[in-house]
């Protein structure tokens, strides 16, 4: 059993060093570079947009084996393609030492490059023995931000406890860990993650690997020469489940147990696991037209993310059937065309497919003359269509294109003007060339 004396005397050094473990975050400290693979939630703000979606998070668990500690985590979030929200509370300690944290956490991604977050913390401290009755809150600020320059390659920091960082009036109770590292996912399904933390102790490194054998199984295992820790943690999905479960060891306080449980309302799919062997090419049957398929069975098409799912439903909505160009117009990647390509069928041909430019002869171009027909009325569709195939030529976005190019039909251009002016991720240069050629 572990005395209320160590207790107190580590509230003094430090309290809040015990960061609550889940398998996204195999050890009780800050790591910025962190590998997701399952819809668990954690207190890495960096993981708020990992996945679209909503999702609820409960884990508890026994620090070192010791049955007077335990550990309570619960959050819920939100995020779409780059932002997304998150609230969550955890605790720490016994019947007579707890630590507890309330936290509201931001994330916002940027030209998917670049990603941050923020989170404003709410801290409490309590100590309640025969001798000592103390209760303490604070409140401090965490930080943290990821490059990912390319796929296979995300640089991260994270700097806890902010405020308490430039002003030492709360060190004695909060130290400001920080924390670098980096992700490098040479294959699909596999991951390698190294960081270096600074802690109260000195500095730690931690090396983890983390494997995805199939869409709804992620395991881990991670390892921290300093103090020889090591852990492992496996996520199950079934249907809205997640179910996961931690181990950790510490050669001197012992083995460590954490077990949660994760709701999202829709069957969660990592698209990224390891494919052991291909499939051979007479085996794969194109059965999904693109261009009547739903959501759902958009989203059973290997490497195509659930965001370009999104976008071929919107494509297909406002502007029309979909052909093989219209893929490369909305922004999916190469992977997802020709894995779209490989799995469906029913595309529309390009209105100049097959046909060649010829030099007409002065009888032709009279005959035109005589037996001209008389102009069709032409569609909304076709004309949102025309619109949007001239905003990507401008080097539009994909997003803003089909948005704009339907906007612009709307009654009056005031809800387009106000939309436009309004539009942030857009610079004043790509304004005027959607007035341009929607307003014209």
């Amino acid at each position: 059993m572990i005395s209320a004396f160590f207790f107190i005397s580590m509230s003094i050094i430090s309290a809040f060093e015990y960061k609550n473990t889940n398998p996204e975050s195999l050890f009780p400290f800050s790591c910025a570079a962190n590998f997701n693979g399952s819809p668990v939630l954690s207190q890495n703000i960096l993981s708020i947009n990992s996945y679209e979606g909503f999702g609820l998070t409960f884990n508890t668990g026994r620090p070192y084996s010791d049955e007077n500690l335990s550990t309570y985590f619960a959050g819920a979030k939100y995020s779409s393609e780059n932002y997304g929200f998150q609230i969550h509370y955890s605790s720490f300690g016994s019947y007579f030492y707890k630590e507890n944290s309330y936290s509201i956490s931001t994330a916002y991604k940027f030209i998917n490059i670049i990603n941050t977050g923020l989170s404003y913390n709410i801290y409490q401290i309590s100590i309640q023995t025969d001798d000592i009755s103390l209760n303490k809150n604070f409140r401090d600020i965490d930080f943290a931000i990821a490059l990912m320059p390319c796929n296979f390659f995300t640089l991260a920091f994270t700097q806890n406890s902010l405020l308490t960082e430039f002003n030492s009036k709360n060190k004695k109770e909060i130290f400001p860990e920080k924390s670098g590292g980096i992700i490098l996912t040479p294959a699909k399904g596999f991951a390698l993650t190294w960081n270096i933390t600074d802690t109260s102790a000195g500095y730690i490194n931690s090396f983890t690997a983390s494997i995805i054998p199939l869409g709804n199984i992620v395991i881990k295992a991670g390892y921290t020469p300093e103090d020889s820790r090591i852990a492992a943690s496996i996520s199950i999905g079934i249907k809205n489940f997640t179910i996961s479960y931690l181990l950790g060891f510490h050669p001197y306080l012992g083995y460590s147990h954490n077990f949660g449980i994760t709701f999202v309302p829709f069957n969660y799919e990592n698209k990224n696991y390891i494919e052991f062997r291909s499939p051979p090419e007479s085996s794969i049957n194109k059965d999904i037209n693109i261009n009547k398929a739903t959501f759902e069975e958009l989203q059973k098409i290997p490497e195509v993310s659930t965001t370009s799912c999104k976008r071929i439903i919107s494509y297909r909505e406002k502007i029309g059937p979909l052909t093989e160009k219209s893929l490369i117009q909305i922004g999916l990647s190469r992977e997802e065309i020709n894995s779209i390509k490989k799995y469906c069928y029913g595309f529309e041909r390009d209105q100049n497919h097959g046909q060649e430019s010829l030099p007409e002869s002065s009888q032709s171009k009279e005959n035109k003359k005589k037996t001209a027909p008389k102009k069709n009325h032409i569609s909304s569709k076709e004309i949102i269509k025309e619109k949007f195939r001239l905003l990507i030529e401008a080097g539009i976005p994909a997003t803003s294109a089909i948005k704009y190019s339907e906007l612009s039909l709307s009654k009056g251009h005031i809800n387009f003007e106000t939309a436009l002016n309004s539009d942030k991720s857009l610079s004043e240069e790509q304004k005027e060339t959607i007035r341009n050629i929607c307003l014209k």
